[in-house]
């Protein structure tokens, strides 16, 4: 994992006053005040987190390379998010299985888990964060190398590097021979059929316009 090669042992990268506490997502519910540690080598200067290393680069001492971990138990997807994988990969799945959007799948989230009294709920860049970080994981791990950018790149960035650095002439592997037509279709800013008739009860069985309820007792 990552460019050190030190065998002596690590020490906390920040004060235990300063730690950060984070909101952490861990088998589907929110863990409040979860503090977030890294460790620091002293001979190198690599700063090691959950997730990812930031190592110095040795051509440039002022910059950082960040070394991704295809084996993390946890992402970073938020200032204040952190999510465990199998949120990650549920985000993944429901993408590719059910074509849902992140703004789709934030409202899932929000909808389905959130606990009454909790104030936290998910945003749609952080659900966008999941996948670009799941994906990246999964591309990476099925070509058998980590992916180590510039430290502190915007996510746009880092979705463009991935994909030039674990493409292959433009085609990701993972995801060769893959098509279907919810992938492909072409885009339309109107639907083909628009139904005038406004009977709003009739979308949900109750048809009024034909004077009964077509919702009936089965016998």
């Amino acid at each position: 994992m990552g460019t050190c090669t030190s065998v002596a042992g690590l020490a906390q990268n920040t004060r235990k006053r300063d730690t950060p506490t984070v909101v952490l997502i861990k088998d589907n519910k929110c863990h409040r005040n979860v503090q977030v540690f890294s460790g620091r080598c002293l001979q190198c200067d690599t700063i090691f987190y959950a997730d990812h290393d930031s190592a110095v680069k040795p051509d440039d001492h002022l910059k950082r390379t960040r070394t991704y971990y295809n084996s993390a138990v946890y992402l970073k997807v938020g200032q204040k998010l952190w999510v465990d994988r199998q949120f990650s990969k549920s985000v993944v799945n429901a993408v590719y299985s059910f074509h849902a959007s992140t703004a789709a799948i934030t409202s899932y989230w929000n909808e389905s888990f959130e606990i009454p009294g909790n104030t936290f709920i998910a945003s749609r860049r952080q659900i966008w964060q999941a996948f670009v970080q799941e994906t990246v994981c999964q591309v990476a791990s099925s070509s058998n190398m980590e992916l180590a950018l510039d430290d502190g790149l915007p996510i746009n960035d880092v979705t463009r590097l991935a994909f030039a650095h674990l493409g292959e002439n433009g085609i990701v592997r993972s995801a060769e021979g893959h098509h279907c037509s919810e992938c492909t279709h072409a885009y339309k800013d109107t639907a083909d059929h628009i139904v005038d008739d406004n009977d709003d009860a009739g979308m949900v069985g109750v048809d009024e316009g034909r004077g009964r309820s077509s919702l009936r007792r089965s016998r």
